[in-house]
């Protein structure tokens, strides 16, 4: 929904969603008036001099007199339309990411670098190797390794491990021949490792006869 037109020299104040409208007594301005502070009231402004509005934050002081009474209030803006509109595509590429990464039909899964710890997976790999998202999360990487391709796994160490076919085991105890692709990030001070999972197992069976 679109906000509503306005008549020439109106101002108007929404609320973040740039559709309902800021109740007048609740602006932080109102409320300063009356005594309150107010800190970081997100909103959004526009009138015929602005027609595609902006975002902005307020904040709201009352102003006192010697004895402490009030005696009328302040409200200073700021404009965070800029960071407001990064912060939004930054959801959205989340949301992109997010789907990307669930709807993925091979086993996809993040694991930190540090620990070796499983950070999330999709829904491929719950299906393809048995564990819940719950029981991954309690795992580390060795853990679905077969158990005479774990030294080598550790003697990787933070290495890639793509270019070679590796072992591992599912749940239910069938072992796998699988390639894998990686791609090496950080969010924050966590170094993290997104790891995509090809099942070559037929491929493998196929060539050994």
């Amino acid at each position: 929904a679109q906000p509503p037109e306005l008549p020439p020299q109106t101002f108007a104040v929404f609320r973040s969603d740039a559709v309902s409208p800021f109740p007048s007594d609740e602006l932080p301005l109102a409320r300063a008036i009356r005594g309150d502070q107010t800190k970081a009231v997100e909103m959004f402004v526009r009138n015929t001099n602005l027609p595609g509005g902006i975002h902005v934050s307020a904040v709201g002081s009352p102003l006192l007199d010697e004895s402490g009474s009030v005696q009328g209030g302040v409200m200073v803006v700021r404009d965070i339309t800029d960071s407001k509109r990064a912060q939004d595509e930054l959801q959205t590429s989340e949301a992109r990411y997010r789907a990307m990464f669930d709807n993925n039909p091979l086993p996809l899964w993040t694991v930190d670098r540090e620990t070796r710890s499983f950070v999330n997976v999709n829904q491929a790999a719950v299906d393809h190797y048995g564990y819940s998202c719950e029981e991954f999360e309690a795992m580390r990487l060795g853990d679905v390794f077969d158990p005479d391709d774990v030294a080598a796994l550790d003697a990787e160490g933070d290495r890639s491990l793509e270019d070679r076919i590796w072992r591992h085991r599912t749940k239910d105890g069938r072992t796998l021949h699988v390639e894998i692709k990686e791609h090496d990030y950080a969010l924050g001070e966590r170094r993290k490792r997104l790891m995509l999972v090809h099942d070559v197992s037929a491929r493998e069976r196929s060539g050994a006869q």
